[in-house]
């Protein structure tokens, strides 16, 4: 195991590593549209037309940026910020009439901050024994993302890995305690007893059942992973001199597609709090 100048444990360099490959400009053909990489000299002017369609602006409230009402500032825009390989810009092409209708781009390709290395970072410091065990969805445990991570920078350690799919429709019924709860966590998590010292909790509904996670697994530190990446994101931002020192409260404006009822009930679940200003989104 590698140590840094602090005298802590870090991974291992890699000789092998390879940056990761940027998504590929391929065109997807659906039945209503075709989205295609943002070509300025063929879309720019459809694009602005469609977004300049409503006079009062209302077309550019979900866009990146505010609204242009100079075709030579979009086309501007376009160049300077949509150009790049980070994000990739698409234009949405209306197929009845093979119109520019709209702009979709990849999100954070090369991202700050992970969400999984922050999590598995703290894992492999807490850990004694070099066993390390996991809980995911089904997606995230198959894909081995975490293991993958863990043996990178350390492989010595063994990632003991188990899906635990019911924990999450639980949490979103607000069920985060009872019978039926501590029998499905028996379930689950019995086979790291005795076996590991650590558990990264790889799901973000998770911690809220951290307490019943616990009862389950005594002596097994555990791992919340987004609270490590909220760590982390703290960390960059003071690096970066971006913290915000205005104690004045800020607010929160939720859009959604789906029941704004049933998101407020949810979002009251993982925030602690009431959830305000929540709209509905149905423009699509």
């Amino acid at each position: 195991m590698h140590k840094n100048k602090l005298n802590q444990k870090i991974g291992f360099q890699i000789k092998s590593w390879t940056p990761s490959v940027y998504p590929g400009r391929t065109k997807i053909k659906g039945k209503y549209c075709e989205v295609v990489p943002l070509d300025i000299s063929k879309h720019a002017k459809q694009l602005y037309d469609s977004f300049s369609m409503h006079k009062d602006d209302s077309s550019w409230t979900y866009l990146s940026s505010e609204p242009f009402h100079e075709f030579k500032e979009f086309h501007a825009w376009l160049k300077s910020d949509c150009s790049g390989k980070d994000p990739i810009y698409y234009t949405i092409i209306d197929s009845k009439n093979t119109e520019a209708v709209g702009l979709a781009s990849h999100l954070r390709i090369e991202p700050i901050i992970g969400v999984i290395e922050p999590g598995v970072q703290q894992a492999i410091l807490k850990t004694n024994n070099k066993q390390i065990g996991v809980i995911g969805t089904i997606a995230t445990i198959s894909s081995n993302a975490y293991e993958k991570s863990i043996k990178e920078k350390d492989t010595e350690i063994k990632v003991i890995s188990k899906a635990c799919p019911l924990f999450v429709p639980f949490v979103e019924e607000g069920w985060i305690q009872g019978t039926a709860l501590n029998e499905i966590a028996e379930h689950y998590l019995s086979i790291f007893n005795n076996n590991i010292d650590t558990l990264i909790l790889g799901c973000t509904h998770y911690p809220l059942l951290k307490n019943t996670i616990s009862q389950h697994t005594k002596n097994i530190t555990l791992i919340d992973s987004a609270y490590a990446v909220a760590i982390d994101a703290h960390k960059k931002l003071q690096e970066n001199s971006l913290m915000n020192h205005n104690n004045n409260p800020g607010s929160l404006y939720c859009y959604v597609t789906d029941l704004p009822m049933r998101f407020e009930k949810l979002a009251k679940i993982f925030l602690d709090a009431e959830i305000h200003n929540v709209d509905v989104i149905n423009d699509f």
